[in-house]
């Protein structure tokens, strides 16, 4: 039976929602690190979707083709999305700082609500050390794939039993509401790792052969494209199984099903390569698709973003406390109105550039200007410049105008944000920028 269970259907109308208490409940979300939205989706140039299975499973409910990611990386978006907070909001502007006690997590409001919380992650960024657990009554942080001689991250495989071993827990112990986070890591470089056809090719071969002007660069860029796919694909195979379980348990536990992801990647496409160097659609344009009792099937293409889960999850849900969490709004109002500003990027790199073709055919890194700023219609505001860059549409003057005012306030609290503790020793520094992270 279909996740749309129509039985007993939570509708969503313009008359709103229906105000009958729900019965037994199971929520999951699953977030796939590094999925751009064009892998999922299929790309304009006629590529198909290397995610053909999930991608099914989104046409069956609501598919968000404008969605934004807070951020170019794991740990701010995911703080993020848990708080419903903006990165300048709650202080997670980047890898390694820890989330304050004082922003209350989704996880800690539906725990409130009598759900069993558990979460399973697939790498280091997101362990629970970061201030990400809070809420979570067991909270999985044991990586298997090591990076130098540390344990890094874990394959979409295991990961996924994991997830299968905690929904058979919660229906052992009675749980007739239960939330559970899925956090996975196989799109991420090393690119290939997942799919083990060949060799898996690490991020920093991709960087030199970039920096040094290698004649070889298009062709390890043209493999690092193609095992980032396949390893997408491999996913894709290995998430059927919780699809069925999920699918099979539907008719005794009302499935709330949201699939997103942190980030997407850059693959000289937008200038840069990697995450968390520049704004663009490559690297903050992720899929987003929610199925569920109540909700009808239609691809969506007002914006939204990761700010605009934790709410919306609560709408869909509807425990006694209800209050909107964090900035978003829910994707499930028939009269929502977006948010302006979706995501930050640049917050802490001192030498950006971008990465051109010469017109002798070589490749170079050109110096960049140091923020800038992503927004609803997508557009994107280049800091310290007067001049507003626009995807697919002119700004008119007054939105150039709001972009300037909102850019003014981002860069306020960032510079304002107060102490954030940082937890990111050497070693476990080491190991990220070898993933192709960035400070």
């Amino acid at each position: 039976m279909s996740l749309l269970v129509t039985a007993a259907a939570l509708c969503v109308s313009a008359c709103g929602r229906d105000p009958a208490p729900p019965g037994p409940q199971r929520i999951v979300v699953v977030t796939i690190d590094t999925l751009r939205a064009d892998t999922f989706h299929g790309r304009s140039d006629g590529a198909a979707s290397a995610m053909p299975r999930s991608l099914d499973r989104a046409r069956g409910g609501l598919d968000f083709r404008r969605f934004y990611a807070s951020s170019a990386s794991t740990l701010p978006t995911h703080a993020s999305l848990l708080t419903g907070l903006h990165p300048w909001d709650h202080g997670v502007t980047r890898n390694g700082l820890v989330l304050d006690e004082a922003h209350e997590t989704l996880a800690e409001r539906l725990r409130a609500a009598g759900f069993r919380t558990s979460a399973i992650v697939s790498s280091l960024p997101v362990s629970a050390r970061f201030g990400l657990a809070r809420g979570f009554e067991r909270y999985h942080d044991e990586f298997r794939e090591q990076v130098g001689s540390r344990p890094f991250y874990t394959l979409g495989p295991d990961a996924i039993a994991q997830a299968l071993a905690e929904l058979d827990a919660a229906d052992a112990a009675g749980s007739e509401r239960q939330f559970l986070w899925l956090h996975l890591f196989d799109p991420h470089a090393p690119y290939g790792d997942a799919s083990g056809d060949e060799d898996p090719l690490l991020f920093p071969v991709l960087q030199l052969a970039a920096s040094s002007n290698s004649a070889d660069f298009d062709d390890v860029l043209a493999r690092a494209r193609r095992l980032y796919r396949q390893d997408a694909t491999a996913l894709d195979t290995a998430l059927e199984v919780l699809y069925e379980r999920l699918e099979r348990d539907a008719e005794r536990l009302a499935t709330l099903l949201v699939v997103t992801s942190d980030h997407g990647e850059s693959f000289a496409d937008d200038g840069s390569l990697g995450h968390g160097s520049t704004v663009s659609d490559a690297q903050l344009r992720v899929p987003c698709f929610l199925t569920g009792p109540g909700l009808a099937p239609a691809e969506r293409d007002d914006p939204a973003g990761t700010v605009d889960l934790a709410t919306t999850i609560l709408d869909w849900a509807r425990p006694a406390d209800r209050r909107p969490l964090g900035a978003g709004t829910s994707l499930l109002d028939p009269e929502r109105s977006p948010a302006v500003a979706f995501g930050m990027l640049r917050t802490f790199e001192s030498d950006p550039r971008r990465l051109e073709r010469t017109p002798d055919g070589t490749w170079a890194w050109q110096p960049l200007p140091d923020h800038l700023f992503y927004t609803r219609r997508p557009a994107a505001l280049l800091g310290g410049n007067e001049d507003a860059l626009a995807y697919g549409t002119e700004l008119a003057a007054a939105e150039a105008d709001e972009l300037r005012r909102l850019f003014t306030v981002f860069r306020e609290r960032l510079e304002d944000g107060g102490t954030v503790l940082e937890l990111l020793d050497e070693e476990s520094q080491d190991a990220l920028e070898s993933l192709g992270y960035t400070r």
